[in-house]
C-alpha cells in the first residue's frame, strides 16, 4: 500500500507545534500535525508573552487576538503578599513585578521595550492563546489531526515512516511518510526517548506542586485592585493564586510534600473547595473545582536539538523552571527559527547543513534562557543577563551568519545595533504610504536593506538572486526610496553608512552587513548568499 506522503509531520499541538504550523504555512509548506488531546487545552493558566513572541504573533497577524484575549488581564498589575485574600489586605498589599522589582522598574522596561519593538509583554491565558493559534491554524487550511498520537517512527535517507493512531471511535492505525518530522509533544517527549539524545540540566528539582483551577466570584474583593500573581501565607496552607480573568477564574498553586507521605489523591474537590473558602476568609463562598493536576517542575534539555531528520521544539528540546512562561516563549521562538530553514531546503534553495544551524543557534539560547529562570532563592553562579537580553537581545553565531570579527554580545547590554546574528532593530518608517515597523516588511525572504546612496548594491542583489533562484526582496530607505525614515536614522540604528547594506534573514535577524560601498558587490552578494544557504559546503 502506497504511503501517505507529507512535507513535515508536526507532533504535538500546544504553542510551539500550532506555530510550526503557522509558520510553515506562512512559507506554504505543506504539514500534517497530529495531537493526541481532543482539541486545544481546556486547562487555564496564565503565561507572559515576551515582546519577540509578540512580534512573531504580528508577523501571523495575530497579535490583536491575543490582546484582546487578554484584555482581562490588561488592569492587573504586579504580584503581592498576603495572609488571606480580602478587601482590606489587597488595599494595602504592597505591590512588586514578578521577579520582585518595585513597579517603577517595570514602567522603565516597558518605555525600553517601547524603544525596540513596536510590541510589548502581554500576559496572556495559555488555553486562550492555544485557541487562536489553531484556529489560525484551520482558517489557512492546516492539516490538524486531534485525538491522533504518533505511535512510532523511523527514519532513513528519504525520510520519515511514522505510525500514527486515531482514537476517534475505533481505533485506526496509519502510516505516513514524511521529509521531516517536528517533536512539539511536550516534556515527555516519546521522540526524545525514541532518539536516545543525551540531556543536560537539573532534572526534577524537588518540589511537587498541584495547580488547582476552579471558578469562584472573587470581582468584589480584587475589583480596582487587581493582581496577576498572590502569594498566600494562611496558616493553614501556603500557595500561589494565579488570576485567569480577575473576576471568576482562579488557579491555585499549592506545594504536596510525598516526603511526610502526601499524595495527591488526598486533596479532594472537597478538601481543596475548603482551602480556597479559608484563605478568603468566606466559609459560604460558592466555589467550582475545575480540576486538580500535579506538577513537578524540572530542568532537562537535550544535548542535540536535532538528529538527522528529527528535529525537537518547545518543552521536547527543553524543560525549564516556569517562569513567566519562559518555555512557551523559547518554543514559539524555537518554531520561528526552525520553520524558514526546513522550507528553503524543501524548495532545493538551500542545502541541508542549513538545518544543523537550528541546534546551533537555538540550544545556546535555552541554555541560557534556562539558566536565568531558575528560582531567585537556588540562583547558580550564573551572570545576571539584561532584563530584556532573553526577550529581545539573544544572539546567533552559526553558518548562516555572517558574522564580524572581534564581536562579542555583552549579557548585561541590550545590543540592537545591527551586528549580524542580532534581531534587527526596529524603526518607525513610512511604506506605501502607511506607518509600520521596520520589522513588518520581514518574514518571508531573505530581505536587502540600503540607504539613500544603495543603488549599486541593489542591482547586483537582484541579479546574484535571480541566478540562484531565490526569491528576495529590496527596500531603499531614504527620503525618495521605498521606506522612509520617520524618527531615527536608519543607517545608525543599523551601523551602516548611506552607502552601506545589510540583508535580513527570513526570522528577522541581521545576517550580514557592509557598512559602506564596495567596488564589486555582486561579487561580494554571491559569496554572503551562498554562505547563508549553506550552498558552498
Amino acid at each position: 500500500m502506497r504511503l501517505r506522503h507529507v512535507p513535515v509531520l508536526i507532533v504535538g499541538g500546544g504553542p510551539a507545534g500550532l506555530s510550526c504550523a503557522l509558520f510553515l504555512a506562512q512559507h506554504q509548506i505543506p504539514y500534517l500535525l497530529v495531537e493526541r488531546h481532543s482539541g486545544p487545552t481546556i486547562h487555564a493558566r496564565p503565561i507572559g508573552l515576551s515582546p519577540r513572541t509578540m512580534e512573531l504573533l504580528r508577523q501571523l497577524e495575530l497579535e490583536e487576538a491575543v490582546h484582546a484575549a487578554a484584555a482581562p488581564l490588561a488592569q492587573a498589575r504586579g504580584e503581592i503578599s498576603l495572609g488571606m485574600l480580602t478587601r482590606t489586605n489587597l488595599e494595602r498589599a504592597q505591590r512588586t513585578t514578578p521577579d520582585g522589582d518595585e513597579l517603577e522598574f517595570e514602567e522603565q522596561m516597558k518605555t525600553l521595550i517601547s524603544m525596540h519593538s513596536p510590541s510589548t509583554v502581554c500576559p496572556c491565558n495559555l488555553a486562550d492563546l492555544e485557541r487562536i493559534l489553531t484556529a489560525a491554524a484551520l482558517k489557512h487550511g492546516g492539516d490538524l489531526r486531534f485525538h491522533t498520537e504518533l505511535i512510532s517512527f523511523k527514519q532513513d535517507s528519504t525520510g520519515i515512516t511514522a505510525v500514527l493512531l486515531e482514537h476517534k471511535g475505533s481505533e485506526l492505525k496509519e502510516s505516513v511518510h514524511a521529509d521531516y518530522l517536528i517533536a512539539a509533544d511536550g516534556a515527555h517527549s516519546l521522540v526524545l526517548r525514541c532518539l536516545e539524545l543525551a540531556t543536560t540540566g537539573r532534572g526534577e528539582l524537588g518540589m511537587h506542586f498541584l495547580h488547582i483551577s476552579f471558578q469562584a466570584d472573587l470581582s468584589e474583593i480584587v475589583h480596582g485592585h487587581e493582581f496577576l500573581l498572590c502569594t498566600i501565607e494562611h496558616s493553614e496552607v501556603s500557595g500561589l493564586l494565579m488570576t485567569i480573568n480577575n473576576t471568576d477564574r482562579w488557579l491555585f498553586h499549592i506545594p504536596y510534600h510525598p516526603e511526610v507521605g502526601e499524595t495527591p489523591e488526598q486533596f479532594t474537590p472537597d478538601f481543596c473547595r475548603d482551602l480556597l473558602r479559608k484563605i478568603t476568609d468566606q466559609p459560604d463562598l460558592s466555589v467550582e473545582i475545575l480540576s486538580i493536576l500535579p506538577w513537578t517542575p524540572m530542568e532537562r534539555i537535550a544535548e542535540c536539538f536535532n538528529k538527522d531528520r528529527v528535529f525537537l521544539v518547545g518543552d521536547a528540546a527543553h524543560v525549564m523552571y516556569p517562569t513567566g512562561g519562559a518555555g512557551a516563549n523559547t518554543g514559539i521562538q524555537d518554531a520561528h527559527n526552525l520553520a524558514w530553514k526546513l522550507a528553503t531546503v524543501l524548495r532545493g534553495l538551500a542545502r541541508p547543513p542549513l538545518l544543523e544551524t537550528y541546534d546551533t543557534e537555538r540550544r545556546p539560547v535555552a541554555c541560557l534562557t534556562a539558566a536565568q529562570e531558575v528560582p531567585t532563592a537556588e540562583k547558580q553562579e550564573t551572570a545576571p543577563a539584561h532584563p530584556l537580553y532573553i526577550a529581545l537581545g539573544y544572539y546567533y553565531a552559526s553558518e548562516a551568519i555572517i558574522t564580524q570579527e572581534g564581536y562579542t554580545p555583552q549579557l548585561h547590554a541590550l545590543d540592537l545595533d545591527g551586528h549580524p546574528g542580532t534581531r534587527a532593530p526596529h524603526l518607525w518608517v513610512e511604506y506605501q504610504g502607511k506607518r509600520i515597523s521596520l520589522l513588518d516588511l520581514f518574514g518571508k525572504s531573505f530581505i536587502l536593506l540600503t540607504g539613500e546612496e544603495g543603488t549599486g548594491w541593489h542591482e547586483a542583489y537582484s541579479s546574484v538572486a535571480s541566478g540562484l533562484s531565490l526569491d528576495v526582496a529590496m527596500y531603499r530607505i531614504a527620503p525618495d526610496g521605498d521606506v522612509v525614515e520617520l524618527e531615527q536614522a536608519w543607517c545608525i540604528a543599523y551601523g551602516v553608512s548611506a552607502s552601506g547594506a545589510a540583508i535580513i534573514r527570513p526570522d528577522g535577524f541581521v545576517a550580514w552587513r557592509a557598512k559602506t560601498s564596495i567596488p564589486n558587490p555582486a561579487a561580494e552578494l554571491e559569496v554572503v548568499l551562498m554562505r547563508l544557504l549553506c550552498r558552498n559546503s
